[in-house]
């Protein structure tokens, strides 16, 4: 999927998947901002859970592994994600990655300001 201008968009915070890791990403997004979870003196957390439901309706012996980057902003909205890596069907990788762009996080902070994050999320479906 090509990359999106994020600063154009009607929705700022859409899923943005990239093939490749070392892609450029859309201008608007300025990573200087962004700190290392090891530069960090608070990192950030999730505020709330992802929709039970997203698991209800998998099959029962569906297993494998989605691995998403998130880079965090200062506020604790899920500014930009990419989908590293996933053997999970593309509905399931897709859906799953768009409940957790829309959750809210506590920022991580640095010597108590709060400041942009990049974190790396890794989920095991057995």
């Amino acid at each position: 999927m090509p990359e999106k201008d994020l600063e154009n968009s009607d929705n700022p915070r859409q899923l943005i998947t990239i093939d490749k890791p070392d892609t450029i990403f859309p201008l608007a997004l300025d990573t200087s901002s962004f700190f290392l979870s090891d530069q960090l003196t608070v990192k950030p957390e999730p505020l709330g859970i992802l929709n039970p439901e997203i698991l209800d309706g998998l099959p029962k012996k569906l297993s494998g592994k989605l691995v998403l980057t998130l880079w965090i902003g200062k506020t604790g909205k899920v500014e930009y994600l990419r989908q590293d890596h996933s053997n999970l069907p593309p509905e399931i990788s897709e859906q799953i990655s768009n409940e957790i762009n829309n959750l809210k996080f506590r920022p991580g902070e640095l010597h108590g300001t709060p400041v942009g994050s990049v974190m790396r999320v890794e989920i095991a479906l057995d």
